[in-house]
């Protein structure tokens, strides 16, 4: 269960109980991700525990699509997933038509360089150097209002990662075994 039982990750050919709370059917196929690391368990908790509905979420480095299609089904207007990786695209669609939530979720090769628009929600699960070469485009893409989370590093790591992002401070750090999230809000 994630973020106050809102929300069952599984594989497709998990037991489960498939009626007591929503759910999302992730089959990583070739892609990274089925939703079982700490580092994705950080970031879906902060999705149960911050989306209220209606927002656009971007995931960075999306893998299998887990986190994007977990915002969905918490109630998401629309989501984009981008990776680098043709197999994790693959994945993302596949697993968005698994869980009827195609129409809803765009997955594209595009590096976030070249993302246009702002997003509500931005999540990447990804490792300290992606992320802080990162920085100034996840910056970028944040709606004013909007709210960051990042994960993929250590405990030791975060005060690194928030200092590349000067204009969201860092309001929660969560912690999951060796590993970390950072969730902040923009400043204005």
């Amino acid at each position: 269960m994630i973020g106050e039982n809102r929300l069952v990750v599984a594989l497709p050919w998990a037991e489960f109980d498939r009626s007591a709370a929503p759910f999302v059917e992730i089959d990583p196929g070739g892609a990274f991700g089925a939703g079982t690391h700490p580092t994705t368990h950080l970031l879906l908790d902060a999705l149960g525990t911050r989306l209220r509905g209606g927002e656009t979420v971007l995931d960075v480095g999306c893998g299998s699509g887990v986190l994007a299609i977990a915002a969905l089904r918490l109630g998401s207007a629309a989501a984009v997933g981008i990776d680098l990786e043709p197999a994790a695209v693959t994945a993302t669609r596949a697993n968005a038509e698994r869980n009827g939530l195609g129409p809803q979720l765009t997955a594209a090769t595009t590096p976030l360089s070249e993302v246009d628009g702002m997003f509500d929600v931005v999540l990447a699960n990804i490792g300290l150097h992606v992320l802080t070469e990162l920085a100034p485009d996840l910056e970028r893409v944040l709606a004013p209002a909007g709210w960051l989370g990042l994960s993929g590093i250590s405990a030791a790591q975060t005060s690194r990662l928030s200092a590349a992002l000067p204009s969201i401070p860092v309001w929660t750090t969560h912690q999951l075994d060796d590993w970390a999230a950072l969730i902040g809000k923009r400043v204005g």
